[in-house]
């Protein structure tokens, strides 16, 4: 592995409790090193510089005074409500958000809203609205096939000017032949641009399962960390390898599932099977165990770690799993 040590490992683990606390369930508030928007989000990698934070609630939630399930409750959010994230409780797991509090869980960290640019060309974009209706054909009033979450990644492939100067994409997971999910709002949708060159000169990956978080490095270096849901994974040496920024669910539409994995890749250990890594936006249970199979990011680290891989100079990116 390229310049790492297992001093370097007990050493970067540090600046993680700081953001994210020792170990579930009771992560701590963190220091003045550690930006608050990488708290808040779980996560130092992706995210955009001087970016404003919100909170968009994934169902109805409960909001209540003090940041503890018994405390008295004075109101409600509504599903897809955008609300201002002030801060963390003492204990990490609860969002203040306005002298009010809701569990971490039951919001997904996002960035403001800001109009896109118009794109003419296909590619893969993500989505920036808080969330966007996929619809049966170009007008508000059609029939939505589903939804998409702030987060989501989908490969536009035509566009259309409806006859009230609205302009839509048509959106799939990939390119033809990947089936059409349907037609999205452009202004909910930005263009998503490779990185240039490589992020690191000699990338490497830490992956902790005990405590469920994820650090990377170039060299000696440590460029950043997040939090993960993640099942326990046999320790070991392996590669971080790129697939698609976005893939289909089978049957995701009909169970109400989520449309579509983001930034999709796979930790290929050198002794067993890959094991799928992606980003999720459809929960925030970072830092905790995961009972299924896969490793789930936040969506800014995702996004992050696809573009390293993608752009390693040598193909792929070594990791150490402990």
């Amino acid at each position: 592995m390229p310049g790492l040590s297992r001093r370097q490992f007990l050493r970067r683990s540090g600046a993680f409790v700081a953001m994210m606390g020792a170990a579930p369930p009771t992560p701590s508030l963190p220091d003045e090193r550690v930006d608050q928007m990488a708290a808040q989000v779980g996560a130092s990698l992706g995210l955009p510089a001087g970016a404003v934070l919100r909170g968009r609630a994934f169902t109805q939630t409960a909001v209540r005074i003090q940041p503890e399930h018994g405390a008295p409750v004075i109101g409600m959010l509504l599903p897809d409500s955008v609300h201002a994230l002030v801060g963390l409780s003492e204990d990490g797991w609860w969002y203040d958000i306005g002298g009010s509090f809701v569990p971490r869980e039951a919001l997904q960290p996002i960035t403001a809203y800001d109009a896109p640019p118009l794109s003419e060309t296909d590619g893969y974009f993500e989505v920036v609205a808080p969330v966007t209706a996929v619809h049966e054909y170009c007008s508000p009033l059609a029939g939505i096939a589903g939804r998409l979450p702030f987060g989501a990644v989908v490969h536009v492939r035509d566009r259309i000017t409806d006859d009230r100067g609205q302009v839509w994409y048509g959106i799939g997971a990939g390119a033809e032949p990947s089936p059409f999910l349907g037609w999205a709002l452009a202004l909910h949708l930005r263009r998503w641009e490779a990185p240039d060159g490589p992020l690191a000169a000699e990338p490497a990956i830490w992956i902790d399962t005990e405590q469920h978080k994820l650090s990377a490095y170039d060299g000696e270096r440590l460029l950043g960390e997040s939090a993960i849901h993640c099942p326990p994974l046999l320790p070991g040496v392996g590669r971080l390898i790129a697939h698609t920024p976005s893939m289909s669910l089978s049957g995701a539409m009909a169970a109400g599932r989520p449309l579509l994995k983001p930034w999709v890749m796979a930790v290929q250990p050198d002794v067993g099977a890959p094991v799928q890594a992606y980003g999720a936006y459809w929960h925030n249970r970072f830092g905790l165990a995961n009972d299924g199979p896969h490793i789930e990011l936040p969506t800014f680290a995702a996004g992050w770690l696809f573009g390293l891989a993608l752009n390693a100079r040598s193909g792929d990116v070594p990791v150490i799993i402990e």
